[in-house]
């Protein structure tokens, strides 16, 4: 059977109409049920209102006091920083004017010190080998390495230079043992016990104060 043009459209408006009433009641129901909720959302706020209230005031001191607190540990935080880099600045200074020593008229006794202090920590070794950079290697000239073999009873000999610091390094000839008394890393050791000290020293001549 063929159906007819204008059958057709008859049918297509008739769908369009169905749809739009469906679309109607559903708009309808929805506009029902929406205004249903709205009244008992209503009916809950005025009845809830005061512990509402009560609550969003609590949330806003919780919120301040954590903000507060939060300043605090900043500032105390931004207080460290600072004092660390202040602390760090002297150490940097003192690490550069290590090599000042050097010319100290007294370095030979110095050096020796270093060597009896670097043996002391490896006691039991028979043999021990000095190095030592440049400048400091000139103090221990054969007649102070054989007076220290003599004082301290241990077999001591000259080694290679040191490549890098300032001071000495004593180690056993095979190197298994070693004790590190360069400038550097005695400032490096003292580091942890010296903060305290020199932090009140900054404080009490105004450096210290942020």
């Amino acid at each position: 059977m063929t159906v007819k043009k204008d059958e057709i459209e008859v049918l297509r408006q008739a769908v369009l109409a169905d749809v739009h009433e469906t679309e109607a009641q559903l708009l309808e129901e929805a506009r029902v049920k929406a205004a249903g909720i709205l009244h008992i959302v209503q009916s809950e706020t005025t009845a809830n209102h005061e512990a509402t209230l009560q609550k969003a005031q609590r949330e806003v001191a919780d919120l301040k006091q954590r903000i507060l607190a939060g300043a605090e540990l900043d500032a105390q935080s931004l207080k460290l920083k600072g004092r660390e880099q202040l602390l760090e600045q002297v150490f940097a200074e003192a690490h550069e004017q290590l090599r000042a020593i050097l010319i100290w008229p007294d370095y030979r006794d110095i050096v020796i010190n270093l060597v009896r202090e670097a043996a002391g920590h490896l006691k039991s070794e028979r043999e021990l080998v000095i190095r030592a950079d440049e400048v400091t290697r000139k103090q221990l000239d054969d007649a102070v390495v054989a007076a220290l073999s003599a004082s301290l009873g241990i077999d001591m000999q000259q080694g290679a230079v040191l490549e890098s610091g300032t001071g000495v390094v004593v180690e056993t000839p095979t190197g298994h043992r070693r004790f590190d008394n360069r400038f550097e890393t005695r400032l490096a050791r003292l580091r942890d016990v010296l903060r305290a000290d020199v932090y009140r020293i900054l404080q009490e001549s105004g450096n210290g104060t942020l």
